[in-house]
């Protein structure tokens, strides 16, 4: 039975010790928890977008490794979907979503002004972008009212 517990460890040494100190948890920024709580105490139905609309994401709070986006999980609240990309790109590659409700967003944001709210939005939540992206999402939710508002995201609330 003892040899059972010690295979693992014997097959796979340096997982034993975190891969030597490379594996650790990263604490989200309070911005993140700020938003969760509205989202969460929030009573009326609608669903939460996740902007920029990219699977992988590099955060600077996580030392910009990059990272499957942890959003849709972090921000998962009974009655709501939150949607972000599930869409992947690597090296030139890139793997269709497999999510219908993500294809259908990508539709929409495909537009100059997408109507959000018209696609069952009731959040949206910007946690990184370039200039650019930040620009145009900004002029996207200019009628939305801003919520949270730090330097590692922001979450607005649609009409």
């Amino acid at each position: 039975m003892g040899a059972l517990v010690l295979a693992p460890l014997a097959v796979l040494p340096t997982m034993a010790w975190g891969a030597a100190g490379a594996l650790e948890a990263v604490g989200y920024p309070s911005g993140w928890t700020a938003a969760r709580e509205v989202i969460r105490s929030d009573a009326e139905p609608g669903d939460v977008l996740i902007l920029p609309f990219e699977s992988y994401r590099r955060f600077p709070w996580n030392d910009n490794r990059a990272v499957l986006d942890p959003a849709q999980r972090f921000f998962a609240a009974p009655g709501r979907d939150v949607v972000a990309a599930d869409t992947v790109r690597v090296d030139g590659m890139v793997v269709g979503s497999e999510d219908e409700r993500a294809r259908s967003v990508e539709r929409v944001i495909a537009g100059p002004s997408p109507d959000l709210a018209g696609a069952g939005f009731r959040y949206v939540v910007v946690d990184a972008g370039t200039p650019a992206e930040l620009r145009r999402f900004a002029s996207w939710l200019r009628q939305a009212r801003l919520l949270v508002n730090t330097p590692e995201l922001r979450l607005y609330r649609l009409a």
